[in-house]
């Protein structure tokens, strides 16, 4: 009956929502066990593909006619909830994994960054204050900050003026 509304149907996607409805009530009038109704579910489910639309308004009756004769089923009904779930979990995973990956991106960045002008500086002007250095620049977050700072301490004239210069932005 399946194969044979599905033919009837090619081109009409709304008559083949009714039929496959149908079909489907009838298997649950049946007397079928779970099982059988499981395995012929599936196989009208293949025949009678619909539109993503249509499964979803399948789905909204296949649930009141589950709720009727009291017996739980799955198929493009699971597969619609199953495929909206992962939808949502990937695209929050995806959220969480870019936001993640930023604030370690700039993290690494930034550390990298405070190294590199620490070895500037004590190549410049020698290892003095050099715990100084340190801790003044672990306070600064920002990358644009440290590369600011980079090109001044490549242009400062001693390490005093570099320190002033820190000094803008530690407050």
């Amino acid at each position: 009956m399946a194969h044979l509304r599905a033919l009837e149907t090619k081109k009409n996607p709304n008559a083949r929502f009714d039929h496959k409805l149908a079909l489907i009530r009838n298997l649950f009038k049946s007397g079928f066990s779970r099982e059988d109704i499981r395995e012929l579910f599936a196989f009208i489910d293949w025949v009678l593909a619909l539109p993503e639309y249509l499964e979803e308004k399948l789905s909204e009756h296949v649930k009141k006619i589950e709720e009727e004769f009291e017996m739980p089923y799955v198929t493009s009904i699971e597969r619609i909830g199953i495929r909206k779930g992962l939808e949502q979990g990937l695209e929050q995973g995806l959220e969480q994994g870019l936001e993640q990956g930023e604030r370690k991106g700039i993290s690494v960045g930034c550390q990298a960054l405070r190294e590199a002008l620490q070895d500037v500086l004590v190549e410049k002007f020698g290892d003095t204050r050099s715990d100084e250095i340190s801790q003044a620049l672990e306070e600064i977050r920002s990358i644009d900050n440290l590369k600011v700072l980079m090109k001044k301490a490549l242009r400062a004239k001693t390490l005093d003026d570099f320190f002033e210069t820190l000094e803008d932005f530690t407050l």
